[in-house]
């Protein structure tokens, strides 16, 4: 039996990666709608197996893709480590939870391209460039560890993503079981490469099963219909397509065992890490020592300042921050709502020191001087950002423009 094939894009903007080690969480930042963008043109690795059309091409176009289910199938951009330049696998899951995707395993590892996929993209509804619902972003990824090992194992070859968003609670979502047979009636939603960004639909039924774990059908597909979910009529999903053979295409069955699997995968916690600063801006809000709020670690107090680690999206449907102190040690889980992330503001321009025992800051948990303003007063020195902590405002200033840093300043030491 062949191995998997699918298509190369290009995209048309410029992406930022995160290393990703396993099956651990990577960091991603959430990608902006499309709207008109023009479809990007194919760039062709080497075939290496047949997802194909047989005989006549049952399959027809989704002319309204915000219509359910459709709204809960994905278009999915992924990136490879080897894959530079802004180019992407593309591949179709389903969304099977408010941030779970369900997909193929060779769409999220490919070991031709450097193994994991670094992030993927997830767009519900696209059509031909649009994204209906905005575009989700990957938090973890889950291959079978089989796969993994032996990517020639068809049988194992599903996967599922986790994203940082619960975009599932806009589109509605599949479910997804046992009970795949010979004769069974399923339909295939796919973003074939051949149907240039449209969703393309076909229905009819399982005409073999290889084993209790592969299933045979004659649904037409092409590249980058991997990673669909072939559903009932009542919308369970009961096989992910992968593959083809000589006169037939092929998927994984969902059998009692890849139940089991896909859902402790779906209840896994998506986390991503975050390395930022933070300040409590509520007071009395609890700090937990876990996610599964087993202990009380202590409360929020007006000005807190933390270390934000680590943002959790947790199936109750809140982000709950992981955080550490000034000095690095871990302090607890405390909801999002309760603290205020320390975003930088670009100033970029130049000021003069007009306070001559400011103090100037290490960091923004004030814990070590570099000094005072005594030297600078009077000064021009270069402005580069500003932070708002919730509490004061402070820059970050330079003797000047690529110069020398002179540390975080209060605002009120400086003017112009």
């Amino acid at each position: 039996m062949n191995r998997r094939l699918f298509q190369v894009f290009v995209a048309w903007f410029l992406v930022s990666s995160w290393p990703l080690a396993g099956m651990q969480p990577v960091s991603a930042t959430a990608g902006a709608p499309v709207s008109g963008a023009v479809l990007p043109q194919a760039a062709v690795t080497t075939p290496i197996v047949n997802e194909s059309v047989i005989g006549k091409d049952t399959r027809t176009v989704v002319a309204n893709t915000m219509q359910f289910p459709y709204r809960a199938i994905a278009f999915l951009k992924v990136y490879f480590p080897k894959l530079g330049g802004g180019m992407y696998v593309q591949g179709t899951g389903t969304l099977i939870g408010a941030e779970t995707v369900l997909t193929a395993g060779h769409v999220l590892y490919d070991a031709r391209y450097g193994g994991w996929a670094q992030r993927v993209e997830v767009i519900p509804g696209y059509d031909r460039g649009k994204a209906p619902y905005g575009i989700a972003q990957s938090s973890r990824l889950f291959v079978p560890a089989a796969y993994v090992a032996t990517p020639n194992d068809a049988a194992s070859d599903y996967g599922l993503v986790k994203l940082t968003t619960q975009i599932g609670n806009q589109t509605g979502t599949l479910t997804f079981g046992t009970g795949a047979s010979v004769g069974q009636r399923v339909t295939l939603a796919g973003y074939s490469q051949d149907l240039k960004g449209q969703l393309g639909v076909a229905t009819g039924p399982i005409t073999s099963m290889w084993s209790p774990m592969l299933a045979q059908y004659q649904l037409p597909t092409s590249p980058g219909a991997s990673g669909s979910g072939l559903f009932t009529a009542q919308n369970r999903v009961v096989i992910v397509h992968t593959s083809a053979g000589v006169g037939y295409n092929q998927g994984v069955v969902i059998t009692a065992a890849v139940y089991k699997v896909l859902v402790a995968w779906r209840n896994t916690l998506a986390s991503t890490a975050m390395g930022k600063t933070g300040v409590a801006t509520k007071a009395g809000w609890t700090i937990w020592q876990d996610l599964k709020f087993s202990e009380k670690v202590r409360v929020t107090t007006l000005g807190l300042r933390v270390r934000l680690v680590s943002q959790t999206l947790h199936p109750n449907g809140a982000i709950y921050y992981r955080l550490n102190t000034a000095a690095g040690q871990f302090l607890g889980y405390v909801n999002a709502g309760a603290i205020r992330v320390v975003t930088p503001t670009t100033i970029a321009r130049t000021m003069v020191v007009v306070s001559r025992n400011a103090s100037r800051w290490q960091n923004l948990f004030y814990t070590k001087a570099l000094g005072s303003t005594a030297r600078y007063y009077g000064r021009t020195v270069y402005v580069a950002t500003r932070y708002n902590n919730g509490v004061a405002k402070y820059y970050s200033v330079y003797t000047k423009r690529g110069g020398t840093w002179l540390g975080y300043l209060n605002t009120v030491a400086l003017r112009g």
